[in-house]
């Protein structure tokens, strides 16, 4: 069995959800394990980008400039992502983030399962000494470049859970991990 979930993925201006802004945001809808919808956009932090940030991200102040501001989109977010579990990479972080982004929009925090695909690795690939995708990913022989620009950033980094494959071959979890995911999300 395949549950439907919405993996995420924000970018953001720095490391502080209090003081910090998010500047992207990507996620993909999946139900029976493919993807069905998708919502991106860039979001207009009104602070200076750090020279670090633009580096790290792709991110520069040009794309953000005409960007709406988190409050325009916080609704069609929180529509999209609906009762939906969220799935990403140290996925916390995310939440934290939109979570104050949500309290200065004057909207409820999320309350939706999630599921860490930092910590399922670990019971995928426990051999792996680091946990980050980069090393995740080269241990599984999944690729997972950094692409410059919206979505394709999330889907080859954030997703390689949902929507990675080892050449022509697609990516199968072991039944024991799947049943440790359905416990996590219940």
């Amino acid at each position: 069995m395949v549950f439907d979930f919405v993996a995420l993925d924000v970018e953001t201006t720095g490391l502080d959800a209090k003081n910090d802004r998010i500047i992207e945001v990507g996620a993909v809808k999946f139900s029976g394990g493919a993807p069905v919808a998708e919502f991106a956009t860039f979001i207009n932090p009104r602070q200076e980008l750090n020279p670090y940030i633009t580096q790290l991200t792709g991110i520069n102040g040009d794309d953000l400039a005409d960007a709406p501001l988190f409050k325009d989109i916080a609704g069609t977010l929180v529509d999209f992502i609906g009762e939906l579990p969220l799935c990403g990479h140290q996925i916390d972080f995310d939440i934290n983030f939109l979570n104050e982004e949500f309290k200065r929009a004057g909207l409820p925090k999320l309350t939706v399962p999630d599921l860490d695909t930092a910590l399922l690795s670990r019971m995928v690939v426990p051999e792996v000494m680091r946990f980050n995708l980069k090393h995740v990913t080269k241990s599984l022989e999944l690729s997972c470049t950094r692409p410059t620009g919206l979505l394709p950033t999330q889907r080859r980094r954030a997703f390689w859970l949902a929507n990675s494959s080892r050449g022509s071959t697609p990516f199968l979890l072991p039944p024991a991990v799947l049943w440790h995911v359905s416990l996590l999300l219940r």
